[in-house]
């Protein structure tokens, strides 16, 4: 849901909301979509008692991804940088350095897997007793609240208040990093990017984000 950092408009990352015809399937159209659209598809799906046991299975395991997914920050925004003109692809060409590092990290897999990994570790069992420590009463029926579009709003406002604050506000430590692509050639989509180094300030505020991000998720 790549909602632009300085013209937000929920229609163009969503290619205008296309609609489903009465006889196609969530899981396979429309091909260009959005998540917030998806997410309501299958949901619709779900509930409806004409679908497939088949395609049933795969709504549900596309509703529990989505919903995860719309939690993460960077899957909300995107950003062109005003000195070159180009989209950063949710901070997926921005670089960053942190405590000692001196390999730049995409910011957007900082936040999908660096971060996630400093909050809860890798126990998935531990990481689930500490999320839960964050759902009380009140917090239960505050976060069950609100549609998927109000869900991915909330996600865009964090990018640029915790995401994208304390990075793009500093001064840059290199202006010509290149990042790779799996295969190992460059990542065509960057182009010489920028590499911030962040303090640790932004860490721990960032840590308190995706716990409760992840938490609202699971909720939801």
């Amino acid at each position: 849901m790549d909602i632009d950092y300085d013209k937000p408009d929920l229609d163009k990352p969503c290619f205008g909301h296309p609609t489903l015809s009465d006889t196609d399937v969530a899981s396979q159209k429309p091909v260009q979509d959005c998540v917030i659209d998806k997410i309501d598809q299958f949901e619709n799906e779900l509930k409806n008692p004409q679908t497939s046991a088949a395609e049933k299975l795969l709504a549900l395991k596309f509703v529990l991804h989505f919903v995860g997914d719309i939690h993460q920050p960077l899957h909300a925004a995107t950003r062109t940088d005003p000195d070159v003109q180009h989209e950063d692809f949710g901070g997926n060409c921005v670089g960053i350095l942190h405590g000692a590092a001196r390999d730049p990290e995409r910011l957007h897999s900082y936040w999908d897997t660096t971060l996630v990994m400093a909050a809860l570790g890798k126990d998935e069992n531990q990481a689930a007793v500490s999320l839960m420590s964050l759902v009380t009463p009140d917090s239960n029926q505050q976060w069950s609240k609100g549609t998927p579009e109000e869900w991915a709003q909330e996600s865009y406002r964090l990018a640029k208040s915790s995401a994208y604050a304390g990075v793009i506000d500093t001064a840059p430590v290199q202006t010509d990093f290149v990042f790779k692509e799996f295969g190992g050639g460059p990542d065509k989509r960057c182009g010489p990017s920028k590499v911030y180094r962040i303090d640790p300030s932004y860490n721990q505020q960032a840590i308190k984000v995706v716990k409760e991000q992840l938490a609202k998720a699971g909720v939801r």
